[in-house]
């Protein structure tokens, strides 16, 4: 089961914490897809994950294809920042760039350079 987790391969039925601190990052039956992230294996990801947890007070990010209702899939760090700018999120990662609408970040866009 760890491994499972490890490698987000099955869903879990989401404690009351997580119905609401997410309810948007559950399927219609109450699970999600998870995924556990420990220090020793991706040292870089748990750390942004202490740091989202810190901020909001949940240590989680969703994580999904990006598109808009009608626009096909964003394939391209490009159209991932063209589909943020065009949708309600608050911010998107893409590698190890934060684009932020609330300015706590410098927004990196890559057709700038």
């Amino acid at each position: 089961c760890e491994h499972a987790l490890r490698f987000a391969q099955l869903t879990v039925r989401a404690r009351a914490a997580a119905r609401a601190a997410a309810p948007s990052a559950l399927m219609s039956d109450g699970t999600a897809w998870v995924q556990v992230v420990a220090a020793e294996s991706d040292g870089a990801f748990h750390r942004l994950l202490e740091d989202v947890g810190a901020r909001t007070g949940a240590p989680l990010l969703l994580v999904s294809t990006l598109h808009l209702r009608g626009v096909p899939m964003a394939r391209n760090e490009a159209d991932c920042v063209e589909t943020w700018r065009r949708s309600s999120l608050d911010a998107l990662i893409v590698a190890d760039r934060l684009y932020a609408r609330d300015g706590t970040a410098a927004v990196n866009d890559p057709r700038a350079s």
